[in-house]
């Protein structure tokens, strides 16, 4: 049979509004339980080991709430051996760890932990009295049951407060979803409704994949949830595309929703559509890197790329082939038609050398009249200095080809200097020094010709 003071001390638990709210009155049902002078509540925090003690009174007064180290307290043992965690009591004369606080004097006479559904220690319950006072095997059983009480009523208190939640999500203008462990919508926000153009009720229910896409699901989604459903928070940014080839770039957060007793029941997603903020950074990151004129790679481009070239040779060893051009006379085009023929002299040069080499080769215009081709993975160029010549003699004859510009034809020519690049070439200002010397050399050989550096 129950006790009046018991039963009582087991409503008190109940209809917790706050997380301070429930510790508060946990404190306070054991005090109803104890005849010792003070009944505490010790939360255990895992990050910085330490215990956070809220004591109540049998005067009905709180003290104030005061950390201890669990180092220094005799119930170490009593967190690291969790087999002991069915019937745990502690008996201690040793005051000294209260030193300092308002349990100065008190001795400890029984303790007992209270455990998350993983089995992990959330703190435990104490009665202390400045003198030993016998204890009722009643109140030694009731003890243990309040104890059990304090773990369920938390685990009721987080599955609450995990549902109240997602209730929010409902509610939200924002993209806010919660999908569970099967994929299944489950709630969806007024944002995500009017986003997709699909009634909530319609969505409710469907698998991410039906409203996403399965290729989208598949080949991006699933990873990003699978990650979250093991615990994970994450952030993640991707492509989706959608019916009619519209392409939208998601930012994407999904944070794993817990019951109270820590297993993981979804994920709840916060998605904002940032397709125009991600077009305009890649517009500007091209602009960056590509020449305005001709709207080849730029000088920054070109000098990046042989950066990561040089890191490859060091790692796998290999070879590639820079060609450096410059424009003969050019001077005298600007001098003779202007500089908007001129202009347009460089960018039929830029579409002829760019349509001599593949597809997956550099052209750069690296300034004024000087471009650079460079050539990768091509064994018969990278490793043959004829094939590399014979190529260039062909960029030469393309260019020589008369231009015609406002109904007068131009005609210009160009000398290139090649480097076949290796793994002894250390930085990209050496490797474009020395295609440059090569092409310097084939203009003072005669000009409209090619030298092999």
């Amino acid at each position: 049979m129950i006790s009046s003071h018991h039963k009582k001390a087991l409503e008190v638990l109940a209809f917790t509004s706050s997380e301070e709210d429930f510790y508060n009155k946990a404190v306070k049902a054991l005090s109803l339980l104890t005849r010792h002078k003070w009944a505490v509540l010790f939360i255990y925090s895992r990050d910085t080991n330490t215990l956070k003690a809220k004591a109540y009174r049998k005067d009905n007064k709180c003290e104030a709430p005061f950390n201890l180290s669990l180092a220094d307290t005799p119930w170490v043992s009593m967190y690291l051996d969790i087999n002991e965690k069915t019937n745990t009591y502690c008996f201690s004369h040793n005051t000294e760890f209260f030193v300092g606080t308002p349990l100065e004097n008190a001795c400890t006479y029984q303790s007992q932990l209270f455990f998350d559904s993983q089995g992990r220690p959330l703190g435990h319950i104490a009665t202390l009295h400045n003198e030993k006072i016998k204890q009722h095997d009643e109140d030694k059983h009731f003890f243990h049951r309040l104890s059990q009480r304090i773990s369920l009523e938390y685990q009721h208190f987080k599955t609450h407060e995990a549902i109240l939640s997602l209730k929010m999500v409902e509610s939200t203008s924002h993209m806010m979803a919660f999908v569970d462990k099967n994929y299944t919508y489950r709630m969806v926000s007024k944002g995500y409704e009017n986003f997709f153009k699909t009634a909530r009720e319609k969505i409710i229910g469907s698998k991410v994949g039906e409203l996403l896409g399965q290729e989208n699901f598949n080949n991006t989604v699933r990873k990003e949830i699978d990650f979250c459903l093991s615990g994970n928070e994450v952030n993640a940014k991707y492509w989706l595309a959608f019916e009619n080839s519209k392409r939208i770039f998601f930012d994407v957060n999904l944070t794993p929703c817990l019951d109270g007793m820590g297993n993981v029941l979804g994920a709840v997603v916060s998605a904002h559509d940032i397709t125009e903020t991600k077009l305009y950074e890649d517009r500007m990151i091209e602009f960056a890197h590509i020449d305005s004129l001709t709207d080849l790679p730029n000088r920054r481009y070109l000098f990046e790329r042989v950066r990561e070239q040089i890191a490859k040779f060091k790692r796998h060893g290999g070879t590639a082939v820079i060609f450096f051009i410059d424009l003969d006379e050019f001077k005298e085009v600007n001098d003779s038609y202007g500089h908007a023929a001129g202009d347009e002299v460089l960018k039929e040069a830029a579409r002829r050398l760019k349509a001599s080499v593949r597809q997956e080769d550099i052209v750069a215009r690296i300034g004024g009249d000087e471009f650079i081709i460079l050539i990768t993975d091509d064994n018969d160029l990278t490793h043959n200095i004829l094939e590399s010549k014979l190529l260039a003699e062909k960029m030469l004859s393309v260019i020589s080809q008369p231009i015609d510009v406002s109904n007068h034809l131009v005609k210009i020519s160009g000398s290139i200097g090649i480097h076949l690049i290796n793994e002894k070439d250390c930085s990209v200002d050496d490797i474009i020094r020395k295609a440059d010397v090569a092409m310097y050399k084939a203009k003072q050989y005669g000009r409209n010709r090619v030298y092999v550096g």
